[in-house]
């Protein structure tokens, strides 16, 4: 199954602005180094613009919506060092921007995969009291049927029996047997 080019660029467009934004910075460098300054303020601008623009987009995206936040900040100053003529100022807070993006890229991925792995875990099933007899129910089915006198009990990994007060009280219908 292929993925659409623009589907593969948005869920790597974090690594792609940083990856920007680092060649951007170590070949600026370079060139400053090397006594060529000029260079090294295009090619700072240069590995600027793409963060700003991705970042102009996300702002517009983020105001459609209803939500303003402090990306404007990271913009207002990644043009105005562009503005003022300060391009390495510029790129370093693109990179700035383009890592902590990065980072929030990873961390929703791994909540994403926490989560899954979380409700793998959820119990499919519950034990229901239908007269003396314990039967065992799915949960979806339990809560379309059970009663207010209903003993209901999930556990993901435990068995559970009745104990002897359930038939009296049916307050605390069961007890761990693992």
């Amino acid at each position: 199954m292929t993925r659409p080019i623009g589907e593969i660029l948005h869920r790597q467009q974090s690594r792609i602005l940083i990856g920007i934004a680092a060649t951007g910075l170590v070949v600026g460098g370079l060139l400053y180094w090397f006594a060529q300054p000029v260079e090294a303020g295009w090619v700072w601008s240069a590995a600027t613009a793409p963060v700003l623009l991705g970042l102009f987009v996300q702002i517009v995206i983020s105001l459609r919506k209803g939500d303003i936040g402090l990306d404007i900040v990271a913009a207002l100053s990644m043009s105005a060092a562009l503005a003022f003529g300060e391009p390495l100022a510029a790129n370093v807070v693109a990179m700035m921007y383009a890592g902590g993006q990065l980072l929030e890229d990873f961390a929703q991925g791994r909540a994403k995969r926490e989560m899954k792995a979380l409700m793998g875990r959820v119990a499919q099933t519950a034990m229901r009291f239908e007269g003396d007899a314990l039967q065992q129910v799915l949960i979806a089915d339990s809560f379309s049927f059970a009663r207010a006198t209903s003993c209901l009990s999930m556990a993901a990994w435990r068995v559970l029996s009745p104990c002897s007060t359930c038939r009296l009280s049916r307050a605390n219908p069961f007890r761990r047997t693992s």
